[in-house]
Order: structure tokens, then sequence, then C-alpha cells
């Protein structure tokens, strides 16, 4: 089936629309939206769209703007009447794709040509499957100062972020060993142990993760003096959502999910293997740290022979290969690159259930 693209405007013309549409949800929220929305680009997504009374149906490549568990809003170049069906091709984070049906529930003009589309899809999907902004980003916050921690904690939920939030440094840095997080975001004035300190102290803990230092000086000697402490960006006070809306999105890893995810007798399986991983990943560390290549041998095994059983091919393709090169005799300084990899992986393995969404302004194409 051919597929016709309505819309002749440029890749600049149209950024610049959904730019648009995006800024005027966040003024007034999302229109009759019941649920939070995720930003969700596709240039051309494979729809096709059946007019109530037609007998057949025409496929069609629209740029979409956001997905939720039940809608989706694209671009289209004319009018589409309510109660058209629709049944539109999503891309899984597999690289697979499936069909899914929907209705046409509105058509907003918007200019020229060009019209807004907001479909209604006959059963809610799972929108984290589709769009990595839908899967949860665990960040750790260490912030003194209760104020400035709420101000940011309410920034970070509207990216989607589950925020755990201590005052105390030395908690932080105990914290981040503890648990997995995606993201720390670290005060740089924390009192008699700085920000510089307590960087030294979660890296040498082991965690390998971005870290994004805050502070009220943001001249060039004090953001030089955070990267080379360990911080991978600087954020400047006051706070501004934009900024760290585009630090989140920078930093923000694909989640990977099991293959097995959709039988529902290993979903419990699942959901406890993915949740003891942080326990491996600071075992490779402190491996690396001491340089015991036979511990780091056996953790790299037994990540080899786990891994595929619970549908994490992904952790067993990067921890057999890392055996295999230390069996050999392979240097461990030539595989630095190796075991973070392996580390990164096994921090972005998700379980269907650990995805979740944000509260009601939340998530809504930041």
């Amino acid at each position: 089936m051919k597929r016709i693209d309505t819309l002749r405007q440029d890749d600049k013309t149209l950024t610049a629309i959904l730019d648009t549409r995006d800024r005027d949800d966040q003024r007034g929220g999302a229109r009759g939206s019941p649920e939070p929305s995720f930003r969700y680009r596709v240039r051309g997504l494979n729809i096709q769209l059946q007019q109530p009374g037609s007998s057949s149906a025409t496929a069609h490549l629209a740029p979409t703007r956001t997905l939720s568990s039940t809608r989706l809003v694209f671009l289209h170049g004319c009018y589409l009447h309510p109660g058209t069906h629709c049944r539109v091709q999503l891309i899984t984070m597999h690289g697979t794709w499936e069909d899914i049906d929907a209705r046409v529930v509105q058509s907003q003009y918007v200019n020229g040509v060009v019209y807004e589309i907001l479909a209604q899809f006959i059963k809610p999907i799972d929108v984290s499957l589709y769009c990595a902004d839908a899967s949860t980003c665990r960040v750790l916050l260490i912030e003194p100062d209760a104020i400035i921690a709420r101000v940011i904690e309410r920034h970070l939920a509207r990216l989607n972020c589950a925020v755990e939030h201590v005052a105390d440094p030395a908690a932080g840095v105990a914290l981040a060993a503890e648990k997995a997080f995606d993201l720390i975001v670290l005060a740089m004035q924390l009192g008699e142990q700085d920000g510089f300190e307590t960087t030294h102290r979660v890296r040498e803990n082991g965690y390998s993760g971005p870290i994004v230092a805050v502070t009220a000086n943001g001249d060039t000697d004090e953001r030089s003096r955070c990267l080379e402490s360990g911080c991978d960006e600087v954020v400047t006070k006051p706070i501004e959502s934009e900024a760290l809306a585009q630090m989140v999105r920078t930093f923000r890893e694909e989640p990977i999910y099991s293959t097995m995810q959709e039988e529902a007798d290993m979903a419990g399986l699942i959901t406890e293997f993915v949740a003891n991983l942080s326990e491996p990943a600071r075992a490779i560390q402190d491996a690396l740290s001491r340089a015991d290549t036979a511990k780091l041998e056996q953790i790299a095994r037994s990540l080899k022979s786990h891994g595929s059983s619970f549908g994490f091919d992904v952790i067993s393709a990067a921890a057999g290969a890392l055996e295999e090169a230390l069996h050999s005799g392979t240097p461990l300084e030539s595989l630095l690159d190796e075991t973070q990899n392996l580390i990164r992986i096994c921090r972005r393995c998700r379980s269907h259930a650990a995805s979740a969404t944000p509260d009601a302004h939340g998530g809504a194409s930041a």
C-alpha cells in the first residue's frame, strides 16, 4: 500500500509547529487529557486511515507529537472526521513494531493546511514500550536546602523522574552505593563535606552514572572544578525548569526491557532480577578497584548465565565477552570500557512493573 505524506512542509517548519504546540500545552495543560502524555517525535509514523462510511483505508506518513497510554497526537494535512479509524504502527524499544487500532476524536486547525489530530486507542497500551521518556528516571537528589530541594523535585517530577531526596551528603553517598540510580543531582555547597568531596566518595564507591552539580557560582572556574571532580554537567541557581529538562534528556538512557516481559508467569521473577542488578554492578566496580581479575571473571560468568534466563540477552552477551577476555589473560587495564559498558547495561535494565507515570502535570512534552 502506497503511503501518502499530506504535509509538504520541511522538517524545520514542522519542528517549529510541534514545539509551539508543546509550549501551548505547558501553558494551558494538555487539552482534555486525563493522564500524562510524553514527548514522542517520529518524522513519519505509518498510519492507515479509514474515514466513516468508507470501505477502504489509505496509508499515510505523519509526524507525531505526544503519546500516552490511551492517545496519540499527530499532524495531518487535512481535517479528519471524528470516528475515523486509524491503525498506527508503533515501534517498540526492541526495534519491532505493533499495529495499534485507534479512532480520531478531535481535529484541530493549526495553520495553512496543518491539522493536529487526537486519536484514542481502542485498548490502552504500555507507553513505556514505545517511548523512552515514559520510563521513570531514578534520581538521587543531595541538597541540604529544603526549599531548593522542593523546587528541584517539582521540576523533576514533571519530567517523569522518581526522586529520592537526602539532605546529608554522607547519607547520599551511602544511598548511591545501596540503590540503583540513573542520575544524581548534587548541591556543591553542602557544609562540612562539600559537593566535591561527596562526588569523589560517590565515584569511589562505584557509582558510574551521570552526576549533575547544582551551584550558585556559575563562573568558568567553578564549572571546571565541578567537572574535574567527577561531575558530568553543571546547573546554576536559580533553577530553571528548561535547564533541568535539557539535563534529563541528555542523560536519560533508553531502558532495556526483558524479551520475556509478556509472559505473565515471569513478571515477578524479572522484577526481582532487575531489582538485584545493582549488587553485581557494585561488585564489578569493587573488583576493578582491587584489580581482582578472578572475582571479576566470576561475576561476569554469573551474569552471562543468568541474563538470558530472564530475557536480557544483552547482559549475557556483554558479560560473556568480558569473561572470555579475562579468561584469555587480557590485561585488566585494557578492559575498562568493557566493564563500564556492562555496568551501564545493568543500570539500564527495567522490569515491566518499573515503568511509572508522573503526576497530573508530569511528562507532558517538556
